[in-house]
């Protein structure tokens, strides 16, 4: 009597054990077909590929120039926010101590100004260089950079990278 009372006590505490562990399982399989059906009943959205920054550029000087044609106060204020908000991203620091500045924007160029201020061998300061960055359409290479100015220290090179990198960062939204 005493094996058997043993063995009954064993085989309660067994199926205990099992049925504590299917519960929190027999839950998880309960949400995810409602998961499931959920799913079955919305409509599927591929995310949208991130544009490249300068295309975001373009498209909001060019709706600027639009509403400013057409009158539109609105939506020229939008589009200029827009605009500053890209520029918030232009390069700035770490030579080009003051900032990036938009002169033209258009669907045949981006003309941009900035200033690089040199240091010598020794880090102290060696003068300014000004220089105008043009952007133009490639049916190659999707745009063409070329900068103007003095070349000291080979900084055109330097410049043309950073400008390269910024123009196709991919952002969000601005």
């Amino acid at each position: 009597m005493k094996k058997e009372r043993n063995f009954m006590f064993e085989a309660f505490a067994m199926l205990e054990k099992l049925c504590s562990r299917r519960v929190p399982l027999l839950r998880d399989i309960r949400a995810a077909r409602e998961l499931i059906k959920e799913a079955e009943n919305t409509k599927y959205e591929p995310p949208r590929p991130l544009e490249p920054l300068y295309k975001k550029l373009v498209s909001a000087s060019m709706a600027a120039t639009n509403c400013e044609k057409s009158g539109n106060k609105k939506w020229l204020a939008a589009h200029k926010r827009r605009i500053k908000s890209i520029m918030d991203t232009a390069p700035s620091g770490a030579g080009i101590d003051s900032g990036t500045h938009l002169l033209k924007c258009s669907e045949k160029e981006i003309v941009l100004r900035v200033d690089f201020h040199h240091l010598n061998e020794h880090g102290s300061y060696d003068g300014w260089t000004s220089h105008v960055v043009t952007v133009k359409p490639s049916l190659f290479d999707s745009f063409v950079i070329s900068i103007s100015g003095r070349n000291q220290d080979d900084i055109k090179e330097h410049l043309h990278q950073v400008f390269y990198d910024w123009l196709w960062s991919q952002v969000d939204e601005v």
